[in-house]
């Protein structure tokens, strides 16, 4: 709520200083009171995309920050370092290696991306 001050001096009007007038609540993000961009990709959605051990919904992630040839390329090469180590570990032990690589590695990506994305929608970079 905003109280002006009775007083207005050479048409300026003056406000008490705990109720200077801010961007409205409805533009604003209540978890961190942010103005929201719709244009901005959020990381929570995208690290939520990535940290998923499937092809497509790490795809999806790349795709939202306009990295998809990138991705495909890491998701291609992560997917030779799990077949190999595959093929010379046996089941268990080589799944326990693999998984860790599979959506790890896409989870950096996805972070460092996204966070690089994000300044560039803001005009930072």
């Amino acid at each position: 709520m905003i109280r002006r001050l009775n007083r207005v001096i050479n048409g300026n009007t003056f406000y008490l200083n705990s109720e200077i007038p801010r961007e409205s609540d409805d533009n604003l993000d209540s978890s961190n009171m942010k103005p929201k961009d719709s244009k901005q990709t959020f990381l929570r959605t995208q690290l939520i995309l990535a940290i998923i051990p499937t092809f497509i919904t790490q795809i999806i992630a790349f795709y939202r920050i306009r990295k998809l040839a990138n991705g495909i390329i890491l998701e291609l090469i992560i997917f030779g370092i799990d077949l190999i180590i595959q093929l010379s570990i046996k089941w268990p032990f080589g799944m326990v290696i693999a998984l860790p690589i599979t959506i790890g590695v896409p989870v950096y990506y996805v972070r460092k991306w996204t966070v690089e994305f994000n300044k560039m929608q803001k005009g930072l970079l």
